[in-house]
């Protein structure tokens, strides 16, 4: 992954979802027992996909508060991602059989179609999926 990525993502939950955590809190930066390679390690799986932003909103109180590891967070949030590709590709299937309509807009030219399937599967896995994990089948399912 190209740092300069990882810099943006860092920044954006530096200055975006940490500081408001700070102000709600009326805490500082030194008061927060923020250990860097945890950040690190956070900020690698956004970077990644591996956990959604969402997810990393919600698990991210405990990242900043307590001393379990990454992976126990988000085990505790039931928020890994899904990137099990058989389980993927059994809801994408399901949720092309439930949109006809949207499959044939797609294959009509209507590229839209495919965001709002994608929004379907998102929907179906609790925003769990993986979401290039999710683009690259749907694309693949379409073509046939």
């Amino acid at each position: 992954a190209p740092k300069d990525m990882d810099l943006v993502i860092a920044s954006n939950l530096l200055l975006g979802d940490i500081s408001g955590y700070l102000n709600e809190k009326h805490l500082s930066l030194e008061e927060l027992d923020l250990d860097i390679n945890r950040l690190n390690d956070l900020v690698e799986r956004l970077h990644n996909k591996s956990i959604s932003s969402k997810i990393g909103k919600e698990i991210l109180e405990d990242v900043l508060t307590t001393k379990d590891s990454l992976d126990s967070i988000i085990e505790k949030h039931g928020g890994s991602s899904i990137t099990d590709s058989s389980e993927l590709e059994s809801i994408v299937k399901k949720v092309l059989e439930e949109n006809e309509q949207s499959v044939k807009d797609y294959k009509a030219g209507h590229d839209r179609a495919i965001k709002y399937l994608m929004g379907q599967v998102m929907k179906e896995t609790s925003g769990k999926a993986n979401p290039v994990g999710v683009m690259e089948i749907l694309e693949k399912s379409l073509k046939d």
